[in-house]
């Protein structure tokens, strides 16, 4: 079994979409754990690419 990668996108704007989909889609040993964005509402609408839903 290989080790998982942990990866975090700041800004969350449209060339980060790309990353996110081709890390989550292509990438089999990458996890996304985190996105943050100057703008809260960018970084929540990015979130459900995490590999675990945010609470608040």
């Amino acid at each position: 079994m290989s080790k998982k990668i942990g990866v975090g996108i700041i800004g969350c704007g449209t060339i980060a979409d790309v990353y996110m989909t081709n890390l989550t889609k292509h990438c089999k040993n990458v996890e996304l754990l985190a996105v943050a964005d100057l703008y809260e509402e960018k970084a929540r609408q990015a979130a459900p690419c995490l590999i675990w839903a945010p609470t608040t």
